[in-house]
């Protein structure tokens, strides 16, 4: 392919594939609230104030000038985020859209070293994407019951948090490598190392 050829593909695919994560502004808020009234059953949807207040915690991703999939993530305690509101637009779905925003919810779980928690009806979806379930004892208090009968609904985390800040005893943090003069010890590679 040659140099011209190959950027007019790239400018057909951009014409029929959605962009994102983005991150949404104000006037996306409507445009959100529809998505997360008509998504995937179970998803709770959250009305237009509630979304502008956390705005910046969702995610989009855009086809045009239409949203068609958004996720967002809010924290629940110290060790942990909830990735709530995942909707995909039916038309949309089965694109791997969902596996996208799940993926940028994770890295948002990683940059904050915090585990990602889920309470959804879609087993099979989340195991394959890394997440296990959890008993339903260790649902968060503040996380959002899914509008499914309690038998229904699963409870699941992916351990996105280094192990030695979620508490676990069996790991010890090692230094990688000793700070040189000037290097902050922030900077320092830990590796995992069984004790």
């Amino acid at each position: 392919m040659t140099d011209m050829s190959m950027r007019t593909h790239a400018r057909q695919m951009a014409d029929t594939q959605p962009v994102g994560p983005l991150t949404p502004g104000p006037a996306d808020v409507l445009a959100i609230e529809r998505l997360l009234a008509r998504g995937a059953p179970g998803c709770i949807p959250l009305d237009a104030s509630t979304i502008r207040r956390h705005l910046h915690r969702f995610a989009v991703f855009r086809f045009q000038d239409r949203i068609v999939a958004t996720a967002s993530v809010r924290p629940i305690d110290l060790t942990r985020l909830e990735l709530r509101s995942l909707a995909v637009d039916e038309a949309w779905s089965r694109r791997g859209l969902g596996r996208r925003l799940v993926r940028w919810a994770v890295v948002q779980a990683r940059q904050l070293r915090k585990d990602l928690v889920c309470v959804s009806r879609e087993r099979e979806f989340f195991e394959k994407l890394g997440f296990y379930r959890i008993p339903d004892e260790e649902i968060p208090p503040k996380a959002t019951a899914v509008a499914a009968s309690p038998g229904q609904r699963l409870a699941m985390q992916y351990d996105a948090a280094p192990p030695f800040l979620r508490g676990g005893d069996e790991w010890k943090i090692e230094p990688y490598h000793r700070p040189r003069a000037g290097v902050s010890s922030m900077r320092e590679m830990f590796c995992r190392c069984p004790v």
